[in-house]
């Protein structure tokens, strides 16, 4: 697989703010007209959930040749989600 079409699923964050669904600052962006610069989640942005999102997007958007993603989100170097 092409370390490029994983790096353009992974962009779709890169440099964003992650939301919860509700969080009113959802409402703000949008009103700022900075939609873009939001990813909104279903749950807390934790480390946890983003890993778990981020496993359902690849395994979603990559061929089905792929048939299983691992996925590390590392809040620090000592604490981090698989």
């Amino acid at each position: 697989m092409d370390k490029g079409e994983v790096t353009s699923l992974i962009d779709r964050w890169d440099h964003r703010f992650l939301l919860q669904e509700g969080d009113p600052l959802v409402t703000a962006f949008g009103d700022a007209g900075e939609e873009d610069a939001v990813v909104v989640l279903p749950d807390p942005p934790t480390a946890e959930m983003m890993s778990v999102h981020l496993r359902e997007l690849l395994l979603r958007e990559l061929p089905p040749t792929v048939e299983d993603v691992s996925v590390r989100v590392a809040e620090t170097g000592e604490l981090a989600a698989h």
